[in-house]
């Protein structure tokens, strides 16, 4: 969480929480339509 909080300082975005997906909670993510991945 800490590194990734770190990687995204240059960014106007306003996070207020860093949560991996994966397995199941992924892919029911996935299924939103409002669902991105912004890899850094």
């Amino acid at each position: 969480e800490r590194e990734v909080r770190q990687k995204l300082q240059g960014h106007t975005m306003n996070i207020e929480y860093i949560q991996p997906l994966e397995g199941a909670h992924l892919e029911y993510e996935k299924k939103n339509p409002d669902f991105k991945v912004l890899e850094i």
